[in-house]
């Protein structure tokens, strides 16, 4: 909700007629300081159609200016009347409602959000299947007799392993087919530079395109060739126990940052608006009938009034059935929200105050609950 100054100066016994064309409020009528009546009353009136109504009457050196809480809504046909001996000053505001453009921006941002979550999942997408890719073949060894044997000293059959390689040879079609092919074949030439009396192992690896990397084995590794047959009946043992399948750890998901924007909000009219409860049914506008439940406090904790029970209160959102800071403030709320209204006496009842509830110049805070709009 936006709000711009808006003033009239009346001279007496004139009238101003106007088509409304943007919806202001009226807040206050004052007299003309330099006014040479010394006493007189002085009336505002307004005519409506062919209704003609008093706004307020102003005493000269008594009663010199009154707080007005009326919205003159757009399209609307009005006269201001002054009767008396002094001019009037009419001051209020202009209304803006901005609450639709709020919503477009808060689905903007939302489509934005959306987007990014998208982006993140295709990465980590991306970085699993990679991780699948670097998964490495089986090494292949051999025993002090020159018998070829996977890392826990299991006998390998090379001719399984050359046949499984020489029928797959034309398959090009799959690749998976492929790439265990290609695993076979290193594995398999490697097995026959062994039987030859090399002494070295085949190590094949897919990062260097499938091509077997020999090299010469150390001390420790005969070492441990040597200590092998003596432990096989132990390794072939546990070699029949399936081994636990490693599961892929799940990268988190980073986690979406909160929302640092306040809900509370202080208008330049000294009013503070705060969300305690954002609502997901309608949405309160100018010219809707809302119906409400409330608790009107002071300052310094005394509830003066509240409809907490019984028939909801209901009213006609900025037509001025209420003080200024309640159709200012429940303007933009959706139902099933609650909000904290902090109205300064400007927008209440001003320096006379609501006696004896309510003292002159009193700031009140309300907590009112939208129930519905219609």
């Amino acid at each position: 909700m936006e709000a711009a100054f808006w003033g009239l100066t009346c001279e007496p016994e004139t009238g101003y007629s106007q088509l409304v064309d943007q919806t202001f409020r009226l807040s206050n009528v004052a007299l003309d300081p330099k006014t040479d009546a010394k006493s007189g009353r002085v009336t505002l009136s307004v005519q409506a159609g062919n209704n003609v109504f008093v706004i307020a009457n102003l005493l000269i050196g008594a009663v010199e200016q009154q707080s007005i809480d009326l919205t003159f809504s757009e399209g609307e046909e009005i006269t201001f009347m002054v009767s008396g001996k002094a001019s009037l000053h009419l001051t209020g505001n202009y209304i803006f409602d901005d609450a639709e453009e709020d919503d477009d921006q808060d689905d903007d941002d939302e489509d934005d959000e959306d987007d990014e979550d998208d982006d993140e999942d295709d990465e980590d997408d991306d970085d699993l299947e990679e991780d699948d890719d670097d998964e490495d073949g089986q090494d292949i060894f051999f025993d002090d007799e020159g018998n070829p044997v996977d890392a826990e000293g299991n006998p390998i059959d090379l001719s399984s392993l050359l046949a499984d390689f020489e029928g797959d040879e034309d398959d090009e079609e799959d690749e998976e087919d492929d790439e265990d092919d290609e695993e076979a074949a290193a594995e398999a030439e490697a097995a026959a530079e062994l039987l030859k009396g090399k002494r070295k192992l085949a190590a094949p690896s897919k990062k260097d395109k499938k091509k077997a990397k020999i090299y010469e084995m150390d001390e420790d590794e005969e070492e441990e060739e040597e200590e092998a047959p003596k432990k096989k009946q132990d390794k072939k043992a546990d070699a029949k126990k399936p081994e636990a399948k490693k599961e892929q750890p799940k990268k988190e998901q980073p986690k979406k940052e909160e929302p640092t924007n306040s809900k509370k909000k202080t208008l330049p009219n000294g009013l503070t608006i705060e969300d305690i409860v954002e609502g997901k049914g309608a949405l309160a506008k100018n010219g809707k009938k809302v119906s409400v439940r409330y608790i009107g406090k002071l300052t310094n904790g005394k509830t003066f009034d509240s409809n907490s029970s019984g028939k909801p209160f209901a009213f006609k959102l900025g037509a001025g059935q209420v003080i200024k800071g309640w159709d200012l403030g429940v303007q933009g709320m959706n139902v099933g929200g609650t909000r904290k209204l902090t109205i300064p006496a400007a927008l209440a009842y001003g320096s006379r105050g609501a006696p004896p509830d309510i003292p002159g110049g009193a700031t009140l805070v309300f907590e009112v609950k939208l129930l519905g709009v219609n």
